[in-house]
């Protein structure tokens, strides 16, 4: 009976292992293909990537509004800056690459390496948005030290639009099933969209915190430049404009400028025929009724008694005085052929002034 014990005694353990082995192994598996199953699908990580160029427009406004508003000479009492833009605006800024960057199940070693450097690339501008803010709300700090975080931020959102799409290509050249965006012509697609979406021009027929004013002495480049602390929007530009790969001088409706030596310029002629064609086309899959009406109304003949009706102006010297001030803005879209650098100032100072009443300042 001794032996027989024992050797049920084995028998039973030899069972009892491998059904732990079995069921172990089962486990493994089972979160294997959880983990598998949770991968973010190749298509929601290229449509994430194609919101970026949106997202970092408006972002570039805001900024753009925050130093406007803390630059400004009405923001200087005795030589020094009375107000700052409240840290909760500035932090806004911020932009978590999670949202951005999808736990995707890629097998190409190249696409896992861009998707690391933009990681980095999100914190590293997350950093400088953290360190400026905390800059601005310091008094003692001088303009002159302020210089940097001003060009990190006027700088940073159209660089990081033009990093961003490395992720985009290196999904679609591993990937073949999927296309790839002409990089340059559907950030523009994307400025316009997002302008026209939230082109909201009662706000300058009320006026409340002063934007026409503030357009008023905006609107030359030079003084744009000079009223946000620097060029570095017009860095960003260029920047950007000379990070997709050109196929010759044309690529959609850009048309490419060559400098002395031949070589393409950091800028580019809009057609305007064929963007408004790629505009209908790209902006049919999106829910903006609104922006798509507001941009056809641009491409119309707009003067002062249709300025007054679309934007229900009843006092006649307003409309007149507003419109008067809106006109190189109105006589722009008129054009036949759109100066690509132009048209993103053109845009970004009414999208500047527009965003005014949303930045905080808190007093010193």
């Amino acid at each position: 009976m001794k032996d027989g014990w024992n050797l049920y005694g084995v028998f039973a353990f030899v069972v009892a292992f491998f059904s732990l082995l079995v069921g172990w192994y089962t486990l493994k598996a089972q979160k294997s293909t959880e983990q598998h199953t949770q991968k973010a699908p190749l298509e929601a990580q290229l449509g994430m990537l194609r919101d970026i160029p949106r997202h970092f427009y408006r972002n570039l406004a805001c900024t753009c509004a925050a130093l406007l508003r803390f630059r400004h000479l009405n923001n200087i009492r005795d030589g020094r800056r009375s107000k700052y833009p409240s840290e909760a605006n500035v932090l806004k800024l911020t932009t978590l690459s999670d949202e951005y960057i999808l736990p995707i199940d890629a097998v190409d070693a190249k696409v896992y390496k861009e998707m690391h450097e933009e990681k980095l690339l999100f914190k590293n501008y997350n950093l400088e948005v953290e360190s400026a803010a905390k800059h601005f709300a310091n008094s003692r700090i001088s303009d002159d030290s302020l210089k940097n975080d001003y060009d990190n931020l006027l700088f940073k959102p159209l660089f990081l639009i033009a990093k961003m799409y490395r992720l985009q290509d290196a999904i679609t050249k591993s990937n073949k099933s999927y296309s790839r965006e002409n990089n340059v012509p559907y950030s523009i697609f994307s400025f316009v969209l997002e302008h026209f979406d939230k082109q909201k021009l009662n706000v300058l027929v009320e006026n409340r915190n002063g934007e026409t004013r503030y357009l008023r002495e905006i609107w030359d480049d030079s003084a744009f430049n000079d009223a946000v602390g620097g060029c570095g929007v017009g860095r960003g530009f260029g920047f950007l404009m000379d990070s997709d790969n050109k196929n010759g001088d044309r690529v959609s409706f850009l048309r490419y400028t060559r400098d002395a030596k031949g070589n393409l310029d950091k800028n580019a002629e809009i057609d305007k025929c064929e963007f408004v064609s790629y505009f209908r086309v790209k902006s049919g899959a999106e829910d903006k009724s609104d922006a798509k009406e507001r941009f056809e109304k641009a491409l119309g003949t707009i003067d002062e008694i249709t300025f007054a009706e679309n934007y229900g102006i009843d006092d006649f010297q307003k409309a007149h005085e507003l419109y008067a001030l809106l006109k190189p803005y109105f006589d722009f879209f008129q054009q036949d052929t759109w100066d690509a650098k132009e048209l993103l100032f053109t845009i970004l100072k009414v999208d500047t002034v527009l965003e005014l009443g949303k930045i905080g300042m808190i007093d010193y």
